[in-house]
């Protein structure tokens, strides 16, 4: 059971949302949940003691009416990924959806409080079942049917085309939930969403926007989907679980990476492939992205060891600030902001930007 608490960043017209997990909460950060619950019920209003000042207003039910800023919530799915963008006119788009039962536990109530009832766009980056698994859960809404009332289906679905390597029920429940919307996303297209944000599609089934290809036959991973996300000053990348040549087990990875670094350059924002596993991030990727931060969607005692220690010794190499939703069960830099929940990102379209309260500009404001 999660409980969401919200504030107003009044000084720079933020919005602050985030979910406190009861299970990893202190008996002292549980009473301050409540108190803050309190006062956004009650019309009270909060200053906390430090170098800002907040309230409780404006509600939460309509986020996505905050003028000049777009919204992206890295949703913490546990060990899966999920990720909201709401546009400063209030377009929603989803980036994949988490895991089974991630729709019902994490996505929906999310959406409950933000007032989403619709998606304008979806996003698939690949079909693993922990990208994937939830998406059946959040079309079909609160009481689990498809085409009834409260379906939150996508105007457009975007994905890959054409079925998982090892096809499942839950790539079947997927594919039913989003039959009338879905279409195939190319290398090299660009969607103009609005309000000056632009999705590039950089690279997909292998193939990127200048042409050039690898094998990815069988090898769902090396087809995600690679987005490069434009706001402005702004840029964000995410592409799933993209590998760059890691090795995992007896084979190497193909490296998708390294092929679409080039494409990206630099930028201020990316969500980590892979959940920070030792086959992707390469070191020739992240030293071409430099991102100011990387943001790990990781869930806490994972089989899979991540975030790995090799990748996050990367990451620190290139100076960049982490952000997790989770630990994870891999390394633990002490640097690194573990957040326990998901990650708020407001992006003014001059650059300026807030990762969970702590501000930062873009390096492209910087430059001008």
């Amino acid at each position: 059971m999660r409980m969401l608490y919200t504030w107003n960043y009044l000084s720079q017209g933020w919005l602050l949302m985030s979910y406190l997990k009861n299970p990893r909460a202190s008996a002292g950060g549980f009473f301050i949940s409540a108190l803050l619950l309190c006062l956004i019920h009650c019309g009270g209003s909060l200053n906390l003691k430090s170098d800002q000042s907040y309230d409780s207003s404006p509600s939460i039910d309509e986020p996505e009416t905050i003028s000049g800023i777009l919204t992206i919530i890295a949703i913490d799915v546990g060990q899966g990924d999920a990720t909201l963008l709401i546009t400063p006119s209030g377009q929603t788009i989803l980036i994949d959806g988490g895991g089974i039962e991630d729709g019902i536990e994490d996505i929906l109530p999310l959406f409950s409080h933000l007032g989403v009832t619709h998606l304008d766009y979806l996003f698939v980056s690949h079909y693993d079942a922990d990208h994937i698994g939830g998406i059946y859960e959040v079309v079909a809404g609160n009481d689990g049917e498809l085409e009834t009332k409260d379906d939150i289906l996508p105007s457009i679905t975007y994905d890959n085309s054409g079925t998982p390597s090892d096809a499942s029920v839950v790539f079947d429940h997927y594919a039913t939930a989003v039959a009338s919307s879905r279409q195939t996303l190319l290398p090299g297209d660009e969607i103009d969403i609005g309000d000056g944000v632009v999705i590039d599609c950089l690279i997909n089934n292998g193939v990127t926007a200048d042409g050039r290809s690898l094998p990815v036959e069988d090898d769902d991973n090396g087809a995600s989907m690679g987005l490069l996300i434009t706001y402005g000053d702004f840029q964000y990348f995410t592409a799933g679980d993209l590998p760059g040549g890691g090795q995992s087990g007896a084979e190497t990875t193909v490296d998708a990476e390294g092929l679409v670094a080039p494409l990206v350059g630099e930028v201020d924002l990316l969500h980590v492939n892979h959940h920070g596993s030792k086959t992707s991030s390469s070191e020739y990727f992240l030293e071409t992205l430099r991102p100011t931060i990387s943001i790990i969607s990781v869930g806490d005692n994972n089989t899979y060891g991540h975030p790995h220690s090799e990748v996050l010794s990367r990451l620190s190499a290139i100076g960049t600030e982490i952000y997790q939703t989770e630990a994870g069960a891999g390394g633990l830099l002490p640097e690194a902001h573990i957040i326990d929940d998901s990650i708020f990102i407001y992006v003014e379209a001059n650059g300026g930007y807030t990762v969970n309260g702590d501000p930062y500009e873009s390096k492209r404001s910087n430059s001008n």
